[in-house]
């Protein structure tokens, strides 16, 4: 099993009053009813965004990764309150650079508030997991090192008009 403390996590996040969902599509999450019912949201995390797609083709792999972070600024703009931010944590590097992450917010309507190193000790028990469809997902490899995400960047976005 990828993620073996789901159960556990879901748990764990529930006592402390979180609302776990699952089957939320980012890029369309503003129609889903559980999502929308909670809104205004004041803090969206979306930490490693991957369509999980499996594309070779790092073009197509790039435009993929680019309508997903497009579709999920748009999708939460309308759940968002005036002061909320939107959080984007990506890798360094490429083809990470090349989706454009801060041009394509722009485009949407965010600017970055601040920008600052992913540091995964704010989240127990977090370990790299590449992208469902990865032919390594169940390598041993794949589980170990943070390195993986060494000089990963969390972008905190928020929506110009709350400037």
């Amino acid at each position: 099993l990828k993620y073996d403390k789901l159960a556990e996590n879901v748990e764990t996040l529930r006592s402390l009053g979180a609302t776990v969902l699952f089957g939320v599509d980012a890029a369309r999450c503003d129609a889903c009813t559980g999502v929308a019912k909670r809104a205004p949201l004041e803090r969206v995390l979306f930490n490693f965004p991957h369509p999980g797609s499996g594309i070779n083709d790092q073009a197509r792999n790039i435009s993929s990764n680019q309508a997903l972070i497009r579709g999920s600024f748009q999708a939460c703009a309308p759940l968002l309150a005036p002061t909320a931010e939107l959080h984007v944590t990506l890798k360094k590097g490429e083809p990470y650079n090349s989706w454009n992450a801060v041009a394509i917010g722009k485009m949407c309507g965010y600017g970055v508030n601040r920008c600052t190193p992913f540091r995964p000790e704010l989240f127990p028990g977090y370990a790299h997991r590449r992208s469902i469809g990865d032919e390594h997902a169940g390598a041993a490899a794949a589980f170990a090192p943070n390195a993986e995400i060494a000089g990963a960047r969390t972008f905190a976005f928020g929506p110009f008009a709350s400037r």
